[in-house]
């Protein structure tokens, strides 16, 4: 009887795997669909696909990048269609997944779906690179699409040769915050 426990038949394994890769592709579609990007998932994908998905849930991936993964044994080798090109499957696509999170493939701020995982030095990096040369109206966009915390990062870490930049993300973060402070207070 333990045995039988700890030690599941193929046909149970594949069966696990097949739903657990079946939920994955559901929630993928899901999250695609959330971030503006429905796409038609129907593996074996291509390469060029997955790099649209990566990219649309946050990560920064690209022919270097999957080498170096695929070199490393940091992610699964997808098998090559008849064509000799890479067939990703729900698998392959999972791994590669993993394999960007545990790298920190991540794209640069804003990154609303990766933003709280970076240290403040990546932060601050990523805040003094993204705020060089931003028009106004760009830079409104930005406080749009960033968390209050990666904005007061931003504002702490931010070279004091973007001063005029600086005051401005002050202001429209001050801004942000009065209106979060009054939609919690109509709610009540």
């Amino acid at each position: 009887m333990l045995d039988a426990h700890f030690n599941p038949d193929a046909d149970q394994l594949d069966e696990s795997l097949e739903e657990t890769n079946k939920r994955y592709l559901e929630l993928t579609k899901e999250m695609l669909k959330r971030l503006g990007n429905p796409m038609v998932l129907n593996p074996p994908l291509a390469t060029h696909e997955v790099f649209s998905i990566m990219k649309t849930v946050g990560y920064k991936i690209g022919n270097p990048e999957l080498h170096y993964m695929l070199r490393k044994g940091i992610i699964q080798t997808p098998e090559k269609n008849k064509y000799g090109k890479l067939a990703w499957s729900i698998s392959n696509l999972k791994s590669l997944h993993q394999g960007c999170e545990k790298l920190k493939y991540w794209q640069p701020m804003p990154n609303p779906l990766h933003d709280m995982k970076k240290d403040p030095k990546t932060l601050a990096k990523e805040s003094a690179n993204m705020l060089m040369g931003l028009e106004e109206t760009q830079l409104v966009e930005v406080v749009k699409n960033t968390s209050t915390l990666a904005l007061l990062l931003i504002y702490e870490n931010c070279p004091e040769r973007f001063q005029a930049e600086k005051e401005f993300l002050k202001h429209l973060t001050d801004m942000k915050h009065a209106q979060m402070v009054q939609l919690v207070t109509e709610s009540n």
